[in-house]
């Protein structure tokens, strides 16, 4: 529901502006680091690595306005849009976010105040809109434009459920309506992931921040789903919880929350892991170590993959090699951790907490063929 804003541009040919696909003799540029023995698992993470934050924000808004206006709650759509921003503003540029994480030491009851804190900023934002307009008109001024010339006085105030299990119901749905309606995936991203399985045999994991009933959404979209029926199995759980939503607002469930039934996906990852599946929110060393315990793949024998430097660090110190998805230059300002020394187990050494920097994802299968060509030799 709440993203942080930033993009990684495409990979491109000197001289060209638009996306190229390079060659495995163009690893080489950025693969003097090659591991001594090929990993088997890629753990990859969803925002700014597979999906577009940068696309995604504002199609989150649009989708918003639409679903809003058919709930219980009213109110312009388009408030809500705007109210959606700025509690996103305020989560992840003022550090509420990570006082929420601090405070919640199960990932459920966090999601629970998630929810309710959406609704309640959110609605607070829109009622303060309509507020204002209607004292300017009473004042014999109209209001000055927000983002539209439209007049909201006449609009009636939002007041939220008194249940607050009504309040998170709807909270979800708008939520998983955006879910199964926005596509903003990377270019080349879906290619990549792929290729990865494919062609090259890697066990395919996610390591996301966001819920993996989410991310099972998000991947559907994009025609990508889960060996065996794990999908299935989420999908259904889904359908039910609309399908209560339904039955509980017969009158205002108007809209198609999963939208139509996308072409069958290609079955690529092994799990979709978010906090919510082994309960552990991604703000440490151990959201990684539940996840390879969970799973059963050796750190040592594992790719992360993250757009945040510091998440990759959390996740070095388990043994893994990690890839960062960035076109920052971070020259002079690369993060270092402390590791077990391999060589003395009772002895620890300072390394990067970055092993690689890619511009995308597309240029992850590049890099991996590199390696085995190197380690065939």
């Amino acid at each position: 529901m709440f993203a942080t804003f930033s993009s990684v541009p495409p990979p491109t040919t000197p001289g060209s502006h638009s996306p190229s696909r390079p060659t495995i003799e163009d690893a080489r540029q950025f693969s003097s680091n090659v591991p001594t023995s090929m990993p088997l698992a890629i753990f990859l993470d969803s925002g700014d690595v597979i999906n577009d934050n940068k696309l995604r924000g504002p199609q989150w808004i649009d989708m918003i306005g639409t679903f809003v206006s058919s709930t219980p709650l009213g109110g312009p759509g388009e408030l809500w849009g705007i109210a959606n921003g700025k509690l996103v503003h305020k989560l992840h540029r003022e550090g509420l976010w990570y006082d929420l994480l601090q405070k919640c030491e199960s990932h459920k009851v966090l999601d629970r105040l998630n929810n309710l804190l959406w609704a309640n900023e959110c609605s607070q934002f829109v009622n303060g809109m309509i507020l204002e307009a209607r004292k300017k008109r009473l004042e014999g001024a109209m209001p000055e434009a927000i983002v539209t010339k439209e007049d909201y006085s006449e609009w009636p105030l939002v007041v939220l459920p008194e249940d607050e299990e009504d309040v998170i119901l709807i909270s979800v749905m708008m939520h998983l309506y955006c879910l199964a309606h926005v596509k903003a995936d990377l270019p080349g991203a879906v290619e990549a992931i792929k290729t990865l399985k494919q062609d090259q045999g890697f066990e395919m994991y996610t390591c996301s921040g966001e819920q993996s009933r989410d991310l099972t959404l998000t991947f559907r979209t994009l025609g990508l789903g889960t060996i065996g029926d794990t999908m299935t199995t989420t999908l259904e759980k889904i359908r039910k919880r609309v399908q209560d939503y339904a039955t509980r607002y017969p009158d205002h469930a108007t809209v198609d929350i999963l939208g139509p039934n996308p072409k069958e996906p290609v079955p690529v990852f092994t799990q979709i892991y978010g906090p919510d599946l082994v309960d552990a929110h991604k703000n440490s060393t151990r959201f990684y170590a539940e996840i390879f315990r969970d799973c059963g793949v050796d750190p040592r024998e594992a790719i992360v993959v993250d757009d945040k430097e510091h998440m990759l660090s959390w996740a070095k110190v388990l043994g893994v090699r990690t890839v960062l998805i960035s076109s920052v230059d971070r020259t002079g300002r690369e993060m270092l951790v402390c590791v077990p020394d391999p060589e003395d187990n009772s002895k620890t050494k300072l390394v990067p907490a970055v092993d690689h920097q890619l511009n995308s994802l597309a240029e992850l299968p590049l890099l991996t063929a590199y390696w085995k060509k190197q380690l065939q030799k």
